[in-house]
């Protein structure tokens, strides 16, 4: 039987229940499984002594109310005995609840499919209505909603009406059908917690005061007398023993302990507490933290070779065990990589850690299968300058912290020089001189040991920082005590990295206290530019590290003004080419290019060079370009710079610097308006010191330019006279392939002129004209074929070569004429 709403509203006003018999003691509305099967309504029985027939009620929500299903069994409901009242699909032998529900207790249908109208709602709270089929409300209740699935709401105490202050959410999940709810009021009942308060800082840390506050509620309903609370640590370590005479019912007293924890990690504090009447015990775990600097960043790898992972080495110092599983790794910007792993990590007194996001660690260093290389998910990207580091424990507390001050040097780790010293001091913290580059899961190349003398490749210095070719340098080299006791310099030397070739040497003993500097400095003056390389020694007895006695180190010496110049410009390539201009290496010496600039006066770019020669040779000649294509006869030696300095066509200034941003060469040009595109400007003698004025023209090589090769203007030295050469003569241009052409050339006394080139026959007829006005340097050849200019072959007989050069600016003018014979063979 099903009652509809419209009956329960008139039932309202018979309210019984604050004497029934039967009570709802709990609802599951919100199931862990199946909405349709698991919700459930507990009922029991609150009489000591009289049984309740469950076939006089109607049990649902504030729609409807159903009757229970026996299917044959008793409807009769024992004294102290409970029911659990489910939906009609509900499996009682295999549901969710079959191994929960006590066998004491009844489970039953209700007729209809579903309880209520159509289940309890978990997104709109609902009344619970229990009725008696005279009509009399024996108990209803409206729960609230929050819970999380699978807790039911229970009463408290079942014997006070069901208000909602008298009820709450199960502590048991899937609830407690069939038996006592677990907020269900007892006679006796203590609650204890648990606080751990620390007296340094926020985190309690092994060896640190702290304060343990227990807190001892008495949540039952009598008041306990002679109660004896007892704390201890792991089974071992007794805490405290306290007595309290009387603890009332509803009321909490507090205890504080202070504490000194002996050990860091898990610990199980264990509270017992006991009365007459009354006895439990509670266990809490709680984590200690360990010390700040009982691990230690050891040494850091923020700048691996290209392709290679990043990763950080940790040291234990302590004397403990220390388990780091949980710790973990963050960077400045808060990433932070996690240390993840299925068994316990150890860290040894006296050992060391690998952190990285990537185990390719082990194999680029060699490491076996001892070392302990740990991979954090997450592992944060590290800055190359600026960077702060810190190792957090389990409980995100900072174990030790550092800041990366230091550039980086790629393939090169930063050693922690001292594990005793300060991890935030910069001076602490120096660049691994081990061959490798690193020194991971081993001592560090630098860490302190009884005798070692080592130098300080770091701040090895000199000036000028920018010194030119013959200029005099001071060069600063600092050698400290890197050991632990006092140590001797007997001797230290300063040589040619490549040949030996020493500089300077000095063999005054001096005795170092540990951490004393002695510096060195050495006048040297430079030879050759470019990179000037050295190699210094350090010499003591005993010495415990002799691989930090020596280092490398190179001074970059600028080129001098002139060493390398402009030769030629292509400042108005034809359409679809590209701009460039040659430079040549007029000293004895190679010329390494790599980081020199070429800049206009707006635009400076860097010559970069990858796989390519960066090498000039002396005398030989390099390209700068534009990215643009070039024709098949592109030179070799060419480069195109980050950035293009575009020459401007009616004239520009360009400079060309090396790698220590000195002046090598500068060049201020002009140009016509009616320039011809594709016709270069070249430097009619590169090696002239100073260049000689007007020393640059126009290219007159039939191609326009010469790239990669001799100009066409180039004057070595000019002829006093002119001279016209003419080989063979005779010649005989019959077509046989031998002696066809004659070669005609000539040296004139003037740089650049004007020149007309004619073949004339005896009778003074201009036969051929081979240059009419042609822009020409002072010197040039020209063949000639035998024929005319309508391209007949002539006859055979004397001709006269005749040439006219005018350098109208100069007002010289000069003639030459000389005869050839146009021979057959017979």
């Amino acid at each position: 039987m099903r009652l509809t709403s419209v009956t329960v509203l008139s039932l309202f006003s018979c309210v019984a229940y604050s004497h029934a018999q039967i009570r709802i003691s709990e609802v599951m509305f919100d199931p862990a499984a199946s909405e349709s099967t698991d919700e459930f309504i507990e009922l029991v029985n609150m009489s000591p002594a009289k049984p309740f027939d469950l076939a006089h009620i109607h049990l649902g929500d504030q729609r409807s109310q159903d009757s229970i299903a026996f299917n044959g069994a008793s409807s009769l409901l024992a004294p102290g005995q409970y029911a659990v009242i489910f939906d009609s699909d509900y499996d009682i032998s295999r549901g969710t609840y079959a191994a929960i529900i006590p066998t004491d207790a009844r489970i039953l249908h209700v007729v209809d499919k579903t309880l209520g109208s159509a289940g309890l709602s978990n997104s709109t709270a609902e009344s619970i209505l229990l009725i008696h089929t005279n009509g009399d409300t024996l108990d209803f209740y409206t729960y609230t909603l929050g819970n999380q699935p699978g807790y039911s709401d229970e009463c408290i105490d079942l014997s006070v009406n069901s208000n909602e202050n008298n009820w709450g959410n199960s502590t048991a999940f899937n609830g407690t059908p069939g038996g006592e709810n677990s907020l269900a009021l007892k006679k006796y009942r203590v609650q204890l917690t648990l606080g751990l308060i620390a007296s340094i800082g926020e985190i309690v840390r092994m060896a640190e005061p702290c304060e343990l506050q227990i807190g001892v509620a008495n949540s039952g309903s009598h008041d306990l007398q002679n109660l004896q609370l007892s704390i201890s640590i792991d089974d071992t370590l007794f805490l405290l023993q306290e007595s309290i005479e009387i603890l009332k019912a509803g009321e909490t007293i507090l205890i504080n302990y202070p504490w000194v924890p002996a050990l860091a990690g898990s610990s199980r504090v264990n509270a017992q507490i006991s009365s007459p009447d009354y006895a439990m015990q509670e266990n809490w775990f709680l984590w200690i933290e360990w010390p700040e600097h009982s691990l230690v960043l050891n040494e850091i790898m923020f700048s691996p070779t290209a392709g290679e992972p990043e990763w950080l080495e940790v040291f234990n110092p302590s004397q403990f065990q220390i388990e780091i599983g949980g710790m973990k790794v963050r960077d400045a910007s808060g990433r932070q990589g996690l240390m993840q792993s299925d068994k316990p990590i150890i860290m040894y007194p006296q050992s060391y850690a690998v952190f990285t996001g990537d185990l390719l660690v082990r194999t680029l260093y060699s490491l076996g299968p001892e070392a302990n290389i740990v991979q954090l998910k997450g592992f944060p990207s590290l800055n190359n300058s600026g960077e702060t580091i810190a190792l957090l424990g389990k409980s995100s507390a900072i174990i030790d912290s550092i800041v990366i001050s230091r550039p980086a040097k790629a393939g090169v780790s930063l050693e922690r020089f001292s594990a005793d010293s300060a991890s935030l001091d910069s001076t602490n913290w120096l660049y691994c001189v081990a061959d490798a580059g690193a020194t991971p899961t081993q001592i560090n190349s630098l860490s302190p040991v009884e005798f070692d003398l080592a130098i300080d490749t770091a701040n090895i210095n000199w000036q000028p920082r920018f010194p030119s070719r013959n200029m005099p340098i001071v060069i600063e080299i600092p050698i400290f005590n890197a050991g632990k006791k006092n140590t001797t310099l007997r001797k230290w030397q300063l040589t040619d990295r490549i040949d030996d070739f020493l500089y300077a040497i000095g063999e005054e003993q001096k005795e170092l206290q540990p951490a004393e500097r002695l510096r060195i400095k050495v006048d040297y003056t430079p030879l050759v530019s470019g990179e000037n390389q050295f190699k210094v020694q350090a010499f003591s007895t005993g010495d415990l590290k002799p691989e930090n006695n020596m280092c490398t180190f190179s001074i970059y010496v600028s080129f001098l003004w002139g060493d390398v110049v402009f030769n030629e410009i292509m400042a108005t390539p034809v359409e679809g080419r590209a701009e460039w201009v040659e430079l040549i290496n007029t000293t004895e010496q190679e010329i390494d290019l790599q980081g020199w600039s070429f800049s206009d006066l707006t635009t400076t770019g860097i010559l970069h060079f990858d796989n390519s020669s960066t090498l000039l040779q002396p005398h030989d000649y390099f390209i700068i370009s534009q990215n643009r294509p070039w024709p098949e006869r592109s030179p070799q030696a060419i480069v195109y710079p980050d950035k293009w300095p575009a020459l401007n066509n009616d004239g520009d200034t360009i400079v060309l610097m090396d790698r220590n941003g000195s002046t090598i060469d500068s060049l201020g040009y002009s140009l016509k308006s009616d320039v011809t595109k594709g016709v270069s400007l070249e430097n009619m003698n590169p090696f002239l010191s100073p260049p000689a004025s007007g020393g640059w023209s126009f290219c007159v090589a039939d191609a326009g330019s010469t790239p990669g090769a001799r100009n066409s203007l180039y004057i070595d030295k000019l002829p006093k006279t002119g001279q016209l050469e003419l080989s063979p003569n005779p010649f005989s241009p019959d077509g046989d392939g031998f002696e066809d052409h004659v070669l005609i050339e000539y040296d004139l006394p003037m740089q650049t002129s004007n020149v007309n080139l004619v073949v004339f026959d005896l009778r003074g007829r201009k036969v051929r004209t081979l240059l009419n006005n042609a822009n020409s340097g002072s010197h040039r050849s020209v063949f000639w074929d035998g024929r005319d200019d309508a391209s007949q072959l002539l006859d055979v007989g004397i001709y006269i070569v005749y040439i006219q050069a005018l350098n109208a600016s100069q007002g010289k003018l000069k003639r030459i004429k000389k005869t050839v014979i146009l021979a057959k063979r017979l």
